[in-house]
């Protein structure tokens, strides 16, 4: 509920005074993140990401998180996932390949939602080594052991 104000305002033309009452909302503290929004396990189609809980609430629980992404080649930011308020991270799917993606969470209590905590890089969706790994393996020989041995 609000808070309600008294306001006196003097009318100079019929020289009355009348009180006038506004009612406002009482703006509990603001919820602040402190950092960082990790972003993990990049692929050409999705990541993870994972954040700290705010140190403050604002005086009401969270009661969930909104997770949003922005592909930097439409410049617009929306909405990929929700949280219950006690789950700190996320998968994300649905990335296009070859695509940069920022990433951005917020924090929703009964007053609103909280200003968002960024990611402080860009990623880009694509598998960790694609054609590059450095893992190159070649079959050497098929037993009967085993069906084959890598190197």
């Amino acid at each position: 509920m609000g808070s309600v104000y008294g306001m006196w305002l003097k009318m100079v033309l019929y020289e009355n005074e009348e009180q006038l009452e506004i009612h406002a909302s009482e703006l509990s503290s603001l919820v602040f993140f402190s950092g960082p929004l990790e972003v993990t396990d990049v692929t050409k189609s999705g990541c993870h990401l994972k954040w700290k809980a705010p140190e403050d609430d604002g005086g009401k629980p969270i009661t969930s998180y909104i997770i949003e992404k922005m592909d930097k080649a439409t410049g617009r930011w929306v909405p990929v996932s929700r949280t219950d308020g006690n789950v700190t991270e996320c998968p994300v799917k649905g990335l296009q390949e070859g695509h940069d993606y920022m990433f951005r969470v917020k924090a929703v209590n009964d007053e609103g939602e909280s200003e968002p905590l960024e990611s402080d890089v860009e990623i880009k969706a694509k598998d960790p080594y694609g054609n590059n790994s450095p893992c190159k393996m070649r079959i050497l020989y098929v037993s009967k052991s085993s069906q084959f041995c890598m190197r």
